[in-house]
């Protein structure tokens, strides 16, 4: 039994396109440091809630660790932040390059009492499928100090394969509608042939066009459906 019936032929054409993807951070741990608001969500929103993270009252107080998930090419890591601490104190912002495989310092932030937003362009560092990050601070801690994130996150450009089929005549007998389409396109197509010699009734005419409309607003064939209202007004207009 056939389920699809292909009258003519199919029109394809392949098509691609590049898309920006926003990423967000999949995982935040606080490795050295207290949360004292906030959560990983939080960092998804830019101008919102944010992350406040109090630095430990010892040597090495404060490191955050941040990874996301990378659908696509990385092109810029965007983020909204600022370091409040004392003058000789600054937070190193560092992402790990699996070509060097070492960190990297993307930003040093120095004592802001301000959010500041970065585009930092890390096209040219190999972050693999997972873009590690980290908020680093090496200097003795003072535990008034604090980091402030509120916004995180990676654009990414993907290739999208926009290609498309068209089947200009493609019936498919298991739908109703298919199959009513295609016995009416059979039968007009003999009263075509005999329409000279025994003309339509206008209210047969008129039944050929509704068919027709119907038959295009519910998504039925489109080259059969026009066909069918093309001869409906025929008939309809042929005295």
């Amino acid at each position: 039994m056939f389920s699809m019936f292909v009258l003519f032929s199919t029109f394809d054409s392949v098509l691609a396109e590049n898309i920006t993807i926003n990423n967000y951070v999949s995982s935040l741990d606080i490795v050295r440091g207290n949360l004292l608001q906030g959560t990983k969500e939080d960092l998804n929103v830019f101008n919102s809630d944010y992350l406040l993270i109090q630095e430990l009252n010892e040597t090495n107080p404060l490191q955050v660790n941040i990874n996301i998930i990378l659908d696509g090419t990385p092109k810029e890591l965007r983020v909204n932040a600022y370091y409040e601490g004392g003058a000789s104190h600054d937070v190193e912002l560092q992402v790990f390059d699996n070509n060097l495989n070492a960190w990297v310092v993307l930003k040093t932030y120095g004592n802001a009492n301000d959010f500041v937003f970065d585009v930092i362009d890390v096209s040219g560092y190999n972050l693999g499928n997972n873009a590690e990050f980290r908020f680093l601070h090496i200097q003795d801690g003072i535990e008034t100090h604090t980091l402030n994130i509120d916004y995180f996150m990676i654009t990414t450009e993907k290739e999208e394969d926009t290609s498309s089929s068209f089947d200009l005549f493609n019936i498919d007998f298991s739908e109703t509608s298919d199959l009513i389409i295609f016995i009416l396109f059979v039968l007009i197509s003999g009263f075509l042939a005999i329409s000279f010699a025994y003309p339509l009734s206008d209210l047969g005419s008129f039944g050929l066009l509704l068919s027709g409309f119907l038959g295009l607003f519910n998504n039925v064939n489109i080259v059969i459906s026009v066909f069918i209202i093309f001869v409906g007004i025929i008939f309809i207009f042929r005295d």
